[in-house]
């Protein structure tokens, strides 16, 4: 079913690598693209690229704000002790705004080829940052986007990219995981609430390079304030919820958990997909058991 709605105009402002412009643009067009489907009406939604988390801050009033940790790895030499207070001020003020703050993870690809301790160096400072990426989420309410999770998924050998994500498949998914991100959490201002629903249905039927979309669902929500979105932790992780299903049975089984716990547990996820699709999972998960134990 097609929702008619007016042309809509997303403003998206943008602090990233020069490298990650391609990712950002991408992930605009996609939104875009999306939204002339689900509504046949166009849309504009081009990203506006600023020089420094300061200037993003003072982007207008009602900008969905896109923050990378990747120009950081370019300061790899500065104390981090610095670099971890002077992010935590930068994102302290973006959420002062009230507009939503989108922070994008580091690929935890290094390089190769360079002196060994600059790599070295590189590998912790990325670790770091991703690890203060889930920290800043938790004090401020920004959303992270784990493009580091969603690259590892698909291997950054398949898509020829590193760190910089500067290949043209490292953006189109990089971009497809942004789009999910914002779809999610970032268009309540723009688009009704059952548009965004249809919206991220329409992303996950959209193959991105080597990966299945499946593998780009939103996973690991946690609220911290009030309202459909408002100050949600997401990170694009592996939904795989078979699996997921599969661990807790058997941790209940081996007493590893309190049966109590793995019954909160079920309901938590019945509350949060639905009963037929938990129904789905469990039923999934006891076959996949049975197959193991068979083997």
């Amino acid at each position: 079913m097609v929702i008619r709605l007016a042309m809509t105009a997303i403003p998206l402002y943008a602090y990233t690598a020069t490298s990650e412009h391609a990712a950002a643009r991408s992930a605009a067009k996609t939104i875009v693209d999306a939204l002339a489907v689900a509504t046949g009406t166009p849309a504009i939604c081009e990203p506006v690229f600023v020089e420094s988390l300061e200037a993003l801050a003072q982007s207008p009033p009602g900008s969905i704000r896109l923050a990378s940790l990747l120009p950081e790895i370019d300061r790899v030499d500065d104390a981090w002790d610095e670099v971890q207070a002077r992010l935590r001020v930068s994102f302290g003020n973006l959420a002062a705004t009230g507009n939503p703050v989108f922070i994008c993870t580091v690929v935890r690809i290094a390089g190769d080829g360079e002196d060994a301790d600059l790599l070295y160096r590189r590998r912790v400072r990325i670790r770091r940052l991703d690890l203060l990426a889930a920290e800043l989420s938790r004090e401020t309410g920004a959303f992270v986007i784990d493009l580091d999770r969603v690259i590892a998924d698909i291997g950054g050998r398949n898509l020829q990219t590193d760190y910089r994500l500067d290949t043209a498949a490292a953006a189109s998914v990089a971009g497809h995981a942004i789009a999910i991100g914002l779809i999610v959490n970032g268009l309540d201002e723009f688009v009704p609430f059952e548009l965004q629903d249809k919206l991220r249905e329409i992303l996950m039927q959209k193959n991105v390079g080597p990966a299945t979309p499946s593998s780009l669902v939103p996973a690991n929500v946690m609220a911290f304030g009030r309202g459909r979105h408002k100050q949600n932790v997401v990170t694009i992780t592996d939904s795989d919820g078979g699996s997921q299903a599969g661990r807790l049975l058997r941790q209940a089984l081996r007493r590893e958990i309190a049966p109590g716990e793995a019954f909160a547990k079920l309901m938590k996820a019945v509350r949060s997909r639905g009963a037929v699709e938990s129904g789905t999972l469990l039923a999934s998960a006891v076959l996949r058991m049975v197959r193991s134990h068979r083997r």
